[in-house]
């Protein structure tokens, strides 16, 4: 899980390169980066999502990522 240590401006870069279509959805919050659908998405987006260092946080109902603040 390298990507998980991304600072913001890394996981953009990654997700600007690498993913446009979760760019485009991408929520920079504080120093964290945020990510939300509408509807639950496949197995597919998911484990892309995982693979970039985004988890799934229950309460917000929302991905996350913390770009190395924890």
């Amino acid at each position: 899980m390298a990507n998980r240590s991304l600072d913001t401006e890394g996981l953009l870069a990654l997700l600007r390169n690498e993913v446009p279509r979760f760019y485009v959805l991408a929520e920079v919050v504080g120093k964290w980066v945020w990510i939300e659908f509408a509807d639950t998405q496949p197995s597919e987006v998911t484990r892309v999502l995982a693979e970039c260092g985004f988890h799934w946080n229950r309460a917000r109902q929302a991905w996350q990522h913390p770009c190395g603040v924890y």
